[in-house]
């Protein structure tokens, strides 16, 4: 059963794998009932957000974004968006296994249930795709736990001066 997300719509594609924009849900999305997966919200920074004795001139804007969620995604299975100066955190492409989508809402947040494991996340700005920091994981991994929601604020902070 293929889905855009594992609360929308399911459609069958008899024995074929889903199209690369879709998702499993028969893999990827938890079983009826299971309460696992992330909540949060996404804020897009800009301006100057340097910590001083005054007020900051730089905004927090919650951004309605569509989020996806692959396996972990290493250095060397993305591509920089050439267009944006590198170190900024946009990426064109990203080749590794889509495992889930979400979107946040005009407020910024978001909820989506997930089977627990490590997932890298991305967010889509215009037409790149949003992750800001690495580890020995790979790109923008977060761990769901085996039970429960955790909460995972999304920044998109390459406008922004710290």
């Amino acid at each position: 059963m293929c889905a855009d997300t594992c609360d929308s719509e399911k459609m069958s594609f008899g024995c074929r794998e889903c199209p690369a924009d879709l998702i499993d849900t028969l893999i990827y999305c938890p079983a009826e009932g299971t309460a696992t997966g992330l909540f949060g919200q996404v804020n897009f920074l800009e301006g100057n957000h340097q910590p001083t004795t005054g007020s900051s001139s730089g905004t927090t804007t919650p951004v309605a974004r569509e989020l996806r969620f692959y396996s972990p995604v290493t250095a060397d299975a993305v591509e920089h968006d050439a267009a944006q100066p590198f170190g900024s955190g946009l990426y064109s492409s990203i080749r590794e296994t889509l495992r889930a989508k979400a979107y946040s809402g005009t407020d910024g947040k978001y909820r989506i249930a997930l089977s627990p494991g490590k997932y890298s996340v991305f967010v889509k700005d215009g037409q790149a795709w949003y992750c800001n920091h690495a580890s020995n994981e790979g790109l923008c991994v977060v761990d769901v736990p085996e039970s429960g929601t955790l909460e995972y604020k999304i920044d998109i902070t390459y406008a922004a001066v710290f």
